[in-house]
């Protein structure tokens, strides 16, 4: 075992999700208008339009794209602990 708290079998975990996070993180920045209508649109058919307003109502694409930023600083974090699991091991 290497450094406290680290595990070789996480660094491809790591690396993939990571990836995938960035990946989704910078579509939902991208597209975040529509991203925001779609979400809106299938609340008001699920749940009327008066629920869909007390819930997603509120919601502005601006807050999408933090969400979106979110993932991106998830994703970041998981390959960094990926490349830092790779020099452990290695280095």
């Amino acid at each position: 075992m290497g450094a406290v708290g680290f595990e070789p079998d996480t660094i491809v975990p790591n690396a993939v999700v990571g990836a995938i996070a960035i990946a989704v993180g910078w579509a939902v920045i991208v597209h975040r208008t529509r991203l925001n209508a779609l979400v809106q649109r299938k609340q008001r058919s699920y749940f009327g339009a008066r629920a869909q307003n007390m819930s997603s109502g509120r919601q502005t694409p601006f807050q999408m794209g933090l969400v979106g930023c979110v993932a991106i600083v998830i994703g970041l974090i998981a390959v960094g602990r990926a490349v830092v699991g790779v020099v452990q091991l290695f280095g």
